[in-house]
């Protein structure tokens, strides 16, 4: 009974703000002292490596928004859906289950966009959060230095 009680106690410890700060602060001090016992080239190679991976990570979402943006433009979404449109303008022209064809025609179409879609902003949210912990890393380091 106890150990359920201390697993359920951890499990909403996953989820409050005070629990979560006091592991960052943890991550943190232990990175710092990780860069204040560096050698002072070392350090250097640290923060310079870490400048020049964010830049790089920038670059790559500024890339990654650009396709998308020409995606857009070049109406890559409308000639899917004419695609499928005309499936299923196909579908009612046949005789038979010509619902179920659009039906299934539709849920498919779904389907991808909605991967998609999907993919996209998980990919958009690793970029962001990868920059924003190099970001926290190089100020660490910029601290450090100081």
């Amino acid at each position: 009974m106890n150990r359920i009680k201390q697993s359920l106690i951890n499990f909403l410890n996953l989820f409050l703000y005070d629990e979560n700060r006091r592991k960052e602060f943890e991550k943190f001090n232990s990175q710092m002292d990780i860069y204040k016992n560096m050698p002072p080239d070392e350090l250097k190679f640290e923060y310079i490596l870490l400048n020049a991976k964010c830049e790089k990570k920038k670059s790559e979402l500024t890339l990654f928004l650009l396709t998308i943006a020409l995606s857009v433009l070049m109406n890559v979404w409308d000639k899917f859906f004419s695609f499928m449109k005309m499936a299923i303008e196909y579908a009612g022209k046949t005789a038979g289950d010509s619902f179920e064809i659009a039906k299934i025609s539709f849920i498919i179409s779904s389907i991808i966009v909605i991967f998609i879609t999907a993919v996209i902003f998980f990919m958009l949210l690793v970029f962001i959060n990868d920059i924003h912990k190099m970001k926290i890393k190089i100020a660490m380091i910029e601290d450090v230095m100081r």
